[in-house]
């Protein structure tokens, strides 16, 4: 008779095969938005030489003004999820570092379940921009549609969620409360209610709460840009949550698009 904890056993090799290949499909994954980065940040690099370059004999290339912008954009998503991957996410407090047992689990998942409801909406609303036909049949450079480009804005936003939701707890049960807690915020959000200027308050403290216990600073600030047009736009409750989503998402494509950006590491 066979036993279950036997290492040479099939059972513990069956595991230990699904586990390797776990582990080889996270580092070429891992490896591929590595070299991916890698170089969007090297034509931003060598884009502005060759400019430069082709001044001397009256040209240049064309659409590079396009271009540069969405690679910003593209780097700005995929650098936002390389560091969920590496749970590296900036946050403006390190209050956790001094909890332990329970309370530190309580911590990672009201942090984890607000990060995913902000994530979550952001990304439907990245979706949804994208999906209205306001940008048409807007082509950029070598032909390809911009939808394309911003494509990146909700599979980032995607990643980013996913990985939050791993990094919340050791085991899957601790894991699905972020994800559960998370969707029953956006649908409590989706509902028509009259007057939502009385849940603004308490959701702002939900949120302040979270900063201090360990949010990312992207979800502090788009969390609470978010609660602030959803209760406070004065839209009716037919069209707030879609307006509302819809409206950050257009703001936040404007501005991490927006070439200048690349500057600011320069002097922050």
């Amino acid at each position: 008779m066979e036993n279950a904890d036997d290492p040479s056993s099939p059972n513990q090799n069956s595991q230990s095969e699904n586990m390797g290949w776990a582990k080889k499909s996270h580092a070429i994954w891992a490896s591929t938005e590595n070299w991916l980065i890698s170089t969007a940040l090297g034509v931003m690099m060598v884009l502005p030489l060759l400019e430069i370059a082709l001044r001397r004999f009256n040209s240049g290339v064309s659409g590079s003004a396009e271009m540069l912008q969405h690679l910003v954009l593209f780097v700005a998503m995929a650098g936002g999820a390389i560091a969920a991957r590496e749970n590296r996410l900036l946050s403006l407090s390190t209050f956790t570092a001094f909890l332990k047992g329970p309370w530190a689990t309580a911590a990672r998942s009201l942090s984890a379940s607000v990060s995913v409801f902000v994530t979550f909406a952001i990304g439907i609303g990245c979706y949804q921009f994208i999906n209205t036909g306001f940008i048409g049949d807007e082509v950029l450079f070598f032909g390809v549609p911009v939808w394309v480009f911003m494509a990146v804005m909700p599979v980032g936003f995607a990643l980013l969620g996913s990985r939050i939701t791993w990094f919340s707890g050791s085991s899957w049960h601790f894991r699905l409360i972020p994800v559960v807690a998370g969707v029953a915020l956006y649908f409590f959000c989706t509902h028509s209610f009259e007057d939502v200027e009385g849940f603004v308050w308490p959701m702002i403290l939900v949120l302040i709460l979270a900063t201090i216990v360990g949010a990312p600073l992207y979800v502090a600030i788009g969390g609470m840009a978010l609660i602030m047009n959803w209760g406070w736009s004065g839209y009716f409750p037919e069209e707030r949550v879609e307006i509302t989503i819809q409206t950050q998402s257009q703001t936040l494509y404007g501005f991490i698009s927006n070439p200048l950006l690349v500057t600011l590491p320069l002097f922050t």
